[in-house]
């Protein structure tokens, strides 16, 4: 089974470019539902990650630079799905529990890892509603197009 090259690469990136759009348009229709009145702030605030509160008040440029910075996690996600994938066919064969799996499992280190180690401002406290709405999108727009981007590209990969 040939895993590298260019191939590879072009599935990950292609799929990682997926998960990225579809969480990132989540993320603005959920801001939207809950009474958000400009989108760009979600990109602000995902920028405030790297360049702290400053962001929130950086117009345009922290705006393009929290997309920049969205699909940059979302890609980084996709590779781990696919180097786990490499390795473990559970993950090809089971892609629905996978993505559902990976999806929680993104969910927990962003909220419990990576956003607590950047300079975002975080709320006070989690909401059931906040962490269901939250942990679904990610499911849905992170666990399932890079489980299925996976499953796709190694067992097309097998058939080689």
């Amino acid at each position: 089974m040939k895993n590298t090259g260019p191939e590879l690469s072009n599935a990950i990136l292609l799929t990682g470019l997926l998960a990225g759009v579809l969480d990132g348009t989540a993320a603005v229709i959920v801001y939207l539902i809950r009474g958000g009145r400009t989108p760009e702030r979600i990109y602000n605030y995902i920028a405030s990650g790297v360049f702290g509160p400053a962001a929130m008040t950086g117009g345009t440029p922290m705006v393009f630079a929290g997309i920049a910075l969205h699909l940059v996690i979302a890609m980084g996600w996709t590779v781990l799905f696919f180097l786990a994938a490499r390795q473990f066919e559970g993950l090809r064969r089971h892609a629905v529990a996978a993505a559902v799996g990976y999806g929680l499992f993104v969910w927990i280190m962003m909220n419990r890892v990576v956003l607590p180690l950047s300079r975002v401002q975080l709320a006070a406290t989690l909401t059931w509603n906040s962490i269901i709405v939250g942990a679904l999108v990610l499911v849905v727009c992170i666990g399932f197009p890079v489980s299925m981007g996976a499953r796709r590209y190694f067992s097309q990969d097998e058939g080689r």
